[in-house]
């Protein structure tokens, strides 16, 4: 996808390395070939100038994120629930929200 975008607006690897804060064309060269994973601020970068969203920048990482986050949410929500008084509370509250969130995600671009 990195390469894609490169090639189309007419960027060199060094260019764009240095565009989206790689260190090097070399860096760059790993990552438009699968061979390594850019750094967070480096996907954001991506993001920020192309608008192309995380879920289709890091698609694995993305359905990974979402799906534990899913799990460890309804395990925490599943054993709140169970405790009388946790039911009303800030945190039960929370973790519907955060429930929302995530299918939220799971339904948009983000």
């Amino acid at each position: 996808m990195l390469r894609y975008y490169r090639r189309s607006n007419g960027f060199t690897q060094k260019e764009f390395a240095s565009l989206l804060g790689f260190r090097s064309r070399s860096q760059l060269s790993r990552v438009e070939r699968g061979k390594r994973i850019p750094r967070l601020d480096q996907l954001l970068r991506f993001r920020i100038l192309f608008g192309v969203p995380m879920q289709k920048l890091i698609p694995t990482t993305w359905t990974r994120t979402l799906n534990g986050l899913w799990e460890d949410i309804e395990l925490m929500r599943t054993t709140c629930t169970k405790n009388s008084d946790c039911k009303q509370t800030e945190k039960h509250a929370f973790l519907m929200h955060a429930k929302e969130q995530v299918e939220t995600l799971e339904t948009t671009d983000a």
